[in-house]
């Protein structure tokens, strides 16, 4: 880490970043293809081609 910083910095760091990432990955993941906003319908179709999974298009 920093060489100004004392050794508690490190734990502020790794525990700072830790909570970006579960915010970030609550907000842009999905569990789901079909659910994801940014999947667009004609993707839909060739996801449930290729795999045989029906979605909700």
């Amino acid at each position: 880490m920093l060489l100004g910083q004392n050794w508690e910095f490190s734990y502020y760091f790794w525990g700072g970043s830790a909570v970006i990432w579960f915010i970030l990955f609550i907000v842009l993941c999905y569990a789901n293809p079909a659910t994801h906003p940014r999947v667009t319908p004609e993707e839909k179709l060739l996801l449930n081609r290729v795999t045989g999974v029906p979605s909700s298009v």
